[in-house]
């Protein structure tokens, strides 16, 4: 079966990108500058990232039957809401509360079409395009070019971008944040395009978004989901930036007690970081040679 692609696919072919597998979908790894260096940029830049793969699934239905499919209870969101969740496999995935019965569910592209007894699921990925924009000053980007009222931490709202119209929500990956923008498919080669205008802004892959995630310790589909019973979560700082694989052992006193999950360079430290599937806490590992400290360890 072909994959599927976003609504910039032959203007990412056309730049040279590196393009790879991701679920259904072909979507960017990464630019001309390389994973670690647009990973970088969100520190002293700002990055854009074509997430138009992601999933997107209005779900119509009484919010306190979607409680029994999520935790904490998406009930608890107010209409104009919006927050990170987990499902039943321990899949993380973002909600945000449209009206009291409507919600717009935002996954990964790993994730698949969901199924919800007494929920109506409506798939809107090919219909609602998504970027990504974060790093310095990017709130002030997103003003002048018109998105006045840009809403607070843990809200969404509907904002105008040069006569564009996008909902928009605020998103971090630690100490990184940015914007989520969703809007009309047909015309993400016009945002895109506009927001390359700016020569601040550089364009970023799948790679260094990876490379966010594992360095804010979030887990994802496919590498930490789903975890083994009874696993806990760790997320391990190394002292060296080389990066182990996935799969190697992780070692606590000479005892293996777990498998690396996830793997990147940390754009603010230069280091590696680590996830890992452990069985046992521990404040100190070993990893094929390297040695780790474990930032934090959860299930």
């Amino acid at each position: 079966m072909a994959l599927k692609t976003s609504p910039l696919h032959e203007y990412h072919l056309e730049y040279g990108v590196k393009m790879a597998p991701f679920g259904n979908w072909s979507l960017p790894l990464h630019f001309e500058n390389g994973i670690a260096a647009e990973a970088r940029h969100c520190l002293d830049g700002i990055s854009l990232f074509d997430l138009c793969g992601s999933g997107k699934f209005r779900l119509a239905g009484d919010a306190a039957v979607l409680d029994k499919f999520f935790a904490p209870a998406p009930s608890a969101l107010e209409v104009g809401e919006t927050g990170r969740f987990r499902q039943e496999n321990r899949d993380h995935i973002r909600l945000l509360r449209m009206a009291e019965d409507d919600f717009l569910m935002i996954a990964s592209p790993l994730t698949p079409p969901p199924e919800f007894p007494g929920v109506e699921v409506q798939d809107l990925t090919e219909v609602f395009a998504r970027f990504f924009l974060c790093g310095k000053e990017v709130s002030e980007v997103l003003s002048a070019l018109g998105a006045e009222g840009l809403p607070a931490e843990n809200r969404w709202a509907k904002v105008p971008l040069d006569g564009i119209n996008a909902i928009a929500f605020e998103a971090a990956f630690g100490e990184i944040r940015g914007w989520n923008l969703l809007f009309n498919a047909e015309i993400a080669d016009q945002l895109w395009d506009l927001f390359l205008e700016n020569e601040t802004i550089e364009p970023a892959g799948y790679g260094a978004l990876d490379a966010l995630r594992i360095s804010a310790g979030l887990p994802a589909r496919g590498s930490e989901f789903p975890l083994a019973e009874n696993a806990l979560l760790a997320v391990i700082d190394l002292e060296k930036s080389r990066i182990p694989r996935k799969g190697s052992a992780v070692l606590a006193n000479g005892e293996e007690i777990g498998k690396v999950t996830s793997g990147a360079l940390n754009p603010v430290t230069g280091k590696a970081v680590l996830l890992a599937a452990v069985q046992k806490e521990a404040a100190a590992v070993e990893i094929d040679g390297l040695n780790g400290v474990v930032r934090s360890i959860s299930k």
